[in-house]
């Protein structure tokens, strides 16, 4: 193997050859896009289950105002959903609404209402069948519920966006990026753990153009950046300080003993898997919540 101080050395120039595998396994690898995937398709489930049955999706429906009729409550049926430890029931009601005769159901805590008697509904200016009692909703969960089911998806998105941001940088620079070496400057441990390992922030300088230019990464996976006497690093040749730390990509590729970036085989597709499944599960219970 071709090696500069005994390290591995990329002799292949840019523009450099990326195979589609290779795209997907740099694109999709690392912690961030994995994590990230998990947690955002894992909190969509619940944005779906409950933000999707709650009052907040008609927050901006133009279905006009609500006009007030007298109607017939049907049936009360008890659910087996709860909102601050209290019973959610069904009611199931008739109304009429310009002279037709209409069939809904509103949510509420029980309130003594019996079936049979007369009610106070309101229903949509413009759509009819959007309807409820007065003082009920027309769905199983209040609005509010939204604000707490955003959180993990909003987790996992920041984790999808940064990482993704980190990877497509990356994916240029393996494309077009210029080979150097960096010798660390300093290191130091942040507020970070992941899987119970410290993430370290890490300072290494390098040449570029006859200047010196400082490369910065964040990793847990400490020895990867540790074990050479100069790093690897790939920098905008017309801007060097647009560069990143080879080792510590999200899933950096091998380089052979020719120099040459190692493509990826089909293993690389494994790196899609959470973001498959998460796409099935949440396509499986969309389907059942609004298209059944």
């Amino acid at each position: 193997m071709k090696t500069i101080l005994g390290q591995e050395t990329l002799r292949e120039q840019p523009p450099r050859y990326l195979s589609p595998l290779t795209c997907i396994n740099v694109l999709f690898g690392g912690f961030s896009i994995q994590f990230g995937s998990i947690f955002f398709w894992f909190g969509m489930i619940f944005l779906l289950v409950f933000g999707g049955q709650s009052s907040a999706i008609h927050w901006f429906s133009f279905d006009g105002e609500w006009k007030e009729t007298e109607g017939l409550l049907l049936e009360i049926n008890e659910t087996s959903t709860e909102v601050n430890d209290q019973i959610i029931y069904e009611y199931v009601f008739s109304y009429n609404a310009n002279g037709q005769s209409l069939l809904g159901t509103s949510s509420a805590v029980f309130g003594g209402e019996k079936e049979g008697q007369i009610v106070a509904v309101e229903y949509k200016s413009g759509n009819h069948l959007r309807s409820r009692i007065v003082g009920m909703r027309t769905e199983i969960f209040p609005g509010w519920v939204l604000f707490l089911v955003l959180i993990f998806p909003a987790i996992g998105f920041g984790f999808l966006f940064f990482g993704f941001k980190e990877n497509i940088k990356a994916l240029k620079l393996l494309k077009n990026g210029m080979f150097t070496r960096g010798k660390m400057k300093s290191y130091k441990a942040t507020n970070t753990s992941i899987n119970e390992e410290t993430v370290y922030a890490y300072e290494f300088e390098f040449y570029a153009n006859n200047k010196l230019y400082i490369a910065t990464c964040k990793t847990h996976l400490t020895a990867q950046v540790e074990d050479e006497e100069a790093e690897k690093i790939l920098y905008d040749k017309k801007n060097p300080e647009l560069n990143i730390v080879y080792d510590a990509m999200g899933a950096a590729p091998k380089i052979d003993r020719f120099g040459r970036i190692k493509q990826s085989n089909l293993l690389a597709l494994s790196s899609l898997l959470s973001t498959v499944i998460g796409l099935l599960i949440n396509g499986v219970i969309f389907y059942f919540l609004f298209m059944v």
